[in-house]
């Protein structure tokens, strides 16, 4: 989250990656939340709100989350 804060895109979406990566095959929905959630501030501090809405949407659709 803090890459995605301060505009560090490549090592947010490398550090998002890799949680995914790991996350989301063993049913771990935080961290996978987390990622995605990451992934969406960076777009949309970078002024890319359409896939920032892509990213937010898909952390919700984690599954175990709601």
């Amino acid at each position: 989250m803090v890459a995605a804060k301060q505009g560090r895109e490549e090592e947010c979406l490398q550090l998002a990656g890799e949680c995914l990566d790991m996350a989301l095959p063993r049913g771990l929905a935080l961290p996978a939340v987390t990622a995605r959630w990451a992934l969406g501030v960076m777009h949309l501090g970078m002024g890319r709100a359409e896939e920032a809405l892509g990213a937010l949407d898909e952390a919700v659709k984690v599954p175990g989350v709601f």
